[in-house]
């Protein structure tokens, strides 16, 4: 089977591999009963999925509107929401009283539903996803910062690094910035601003759930 566009399949692959191997490291660390630990457990596993499906998509099966890249398609689309939840849940944490935080946790995941309704009844184009995805970006950098306002803890520099670099990938993948216009696009380059964000949150996770 012919490889379609291997910069940015294999950039996506690289994607799903970092955040199955933050899942393994988040969830052989620390204290499960910690809220912390599972929403980002969640966030990195549904960003592997993601980055996987989407990576089959775009090497393998181009045609979004039926048989199996239709199925990847939605499973991309649908796991970059399903992770924009933690995202939520990561910020409300931060900010709020566990109470407040589940509520607003909830109304997430009521969103979530009416996306996913639209999703499978729709031929989906990807600004979907980040229309969805954006506005909890935006959340978990506000409460970054202010959290590391209140505490000058490490961890919570790395998180706004982390928002701030998530941002950024976003406005590469949409304005079509690319380093190479054959050998590495605009999308190969956005999971590579992506992949150096992952790796930011990730270290804010470890050091909020070890400490």
């Amino acid at each position: 089977m012919k490889l379609l566009e291997p910069d940015v399949t294999l950039t996506d692959f690289v994607l799903a591999i970092e955040c199955a191997v933050f899942v393994l490291a988040l969830t052989t660390t620390g204290h499960w009963d910690l809220p912390f630990q599972t929403a980002f457990i969640f966030f990195f596993a549904a960003s592997s999925t993601a980055s996987l499906s989407g990576g089959l998509v775009h090497g393998f099966y181009p045609n979004r509107d039926r048989g199996i890249g239709r199925f990847l398609w939605r499973t991309s689309l649908l796991t970059i929401g399903a992770s924009a939840i933690a995202i939520w849940s990561i910020g409300t944490q931060l900010l709020f009283s566990p109470t407040v935080a589940e509520y607003i946790t909830l109304g997430a995941v009521g969103i979530f539903l009416i996306y996913t309704y639209l999703l499978l009844t729709r031929v989906p184009p990807f600004l979907w996803a980040v229309i969805f995805y954006l506005p909890a970006v935006l959340f978990m950098l506000a409460a970054f910062a202010v959290a590391y306002s209140r505490s000058g803890e490490q961890a919570m520099l790395y998180g706004l690094a982390g928002a701030i670099l998530t941002l950024a990938a976003a406005i590469v993948q949409r304005t079509k910035i690319k380093l190479h216009p054959q050998y590495f696009n605009h999308n190969a380059f956005y999971h590579l601003v992506q992949a150096i964000a992952f790796l930011m949150i990730f270290l804010a996770a470890r050091q909020m759930i070890l400490y």
